[in-house]
């Protein structure tokens, strides 16, 4: 008898490298592969794709172009940045790791009102952030007056992208934004949106109309996260801007107001890091006003999360007139009758 070895035979995909140096765009021809970015610089994705798996290596963004979705099926690793724009969904079972000093952000709002960025994640995966990790959408909500698109006008923005708190009055959202003292002319925009299901950004603040040299604060972004377990170590951040004196163009102007974190776990949220849709504070000069709380809603079979949730609002910290008042917090689990 003559005996024969037969070996295994595995096959596994090489990973597919793309040098983000030179700022190139990523389209559907990458469909399936397993990508790497690599080197310094910023890669933008142009086209709807699937990868098998994802890794954002630090100093490396991978940017959303307009209404373009990602599917990864395994591993999503981000130590570098990635960033959504409007219209945008990463969905698919891959696992997502925001690891120490990595973030995922969204575009600042402009004056367009059909452009609503935002972080939109819907996987049937788990999604981590790690300690030093962070999903970061401060101030990337509705604009301040006078800020970036919105020079022309000394109001800050409000729901449906219109004129909102004025006379550096601060934003509003789940929680109204503080009206300026000593300014019977202006005052703050209503409070808005769903308690259970927040979807939209913080207002933004009003500054002083006499010059263009002042601006408002921005309001907090939104954060949309579905997942099987949702861990959080690190932050997961939606206030709104400050007006300190130590910046110059807000020495004038209200208090962004907090945006949106709205996070579902088919199974458990936990993790002792931060939560938080507060309203912009004010340091700056007398009679500024601090923006609102946002609106943070939280479900899942089961919860331990044992970190800070924040929805304040906020002032100078000296008046509470100044102060903004606080936003809303949901929280159901299967446990609640409600």
């Amino acid at each position: 008898y003559v005996h024969f070895a037969v070996r295994p035979f595995f096959s596994f995909a090489a990973d597919t490298e793309i040098d983000c140096s030179t700022n190139p765009n990523i389209t559907n021809s990458s469909n399936g592969q397993s990508i790497v970015l690599t080197t310094s610089g910023t890669c933008t994705l142009t086209e709807t794709t699937s990868f098998s798996s994802l890794t954002i290596p630090t100093g490396v963004t991978l940017q959303f172009a307009r209404d373009v979705d990602l599917t990864v099926s395994g591993a999503t690793s981000v130590t570098g940045v990635l960033s959504f724009d409007s219209g945008n969904e990463l969905n698919g079972a891959t696992d997502i790791t925001v690891a120490s000093g990595g973030e995922i952000t969204h575009s600042v709002y402009t004056l367009e009102v059909a452009f609503v960025p935002k972080v939109n994640i819907n996987i049937t995966g788990d999604l981590t952030v790690a300690s030093g990790g962070e999903i970061n959408v401060i101030e990337k909500g509705y604009l301040g007056g006078k800020q970036g698109l919105n020079s022309a006008f000394q109001y800050g923005r409000t729901n449906g992208n219109v004129a909102g708190s004025t006379m550096k009055s601060g934003g509003s959202h789940g929680g109204r934004g503080a009206q300026a003292q000593y300014n019977s002319t202006g005052d703050s925009a209503v409070e808005y949106d769903s308690i259970v299901n927040p979807i939209l950004p913080g207002g933004g603040g009003g500054t002083y109309y006499h010059t263009d040299a002042y601006v408002g604060s921005g309001g907090g972004g939104v954060v949309i996260i579905s997942a099987a377990n949702i861990t959080v170590a690190g932050s997961i951040l939606a206030d709104g801007g400050d007006s300190l004196s130590t910046d110059v163009p807000k020495v004038y102007g209200g208090g962004g107001a907090g945006g949106t974190i709205n996070l579902t776990a088919s199974a458990t949220i936990d993790g002792a890091g931060t939560i938080s849709a507060a309203g912009g504070y004010v340091n700056s000069y007398t009679g500024i006003a601090g923006g609102g709380g946002g609106r943070i809603s939280i479900t899942a079979n089961t919860g331990s999360h044992s970190g800070t949730i924040a929805i304040n609002g906020d002032g100078n910290g000296s008046n509470p007139v100044l102060d903004g008042a606080s936003g809303t917090i949901y929280e159901k689990y299967s446990s609640n009758t409600y």
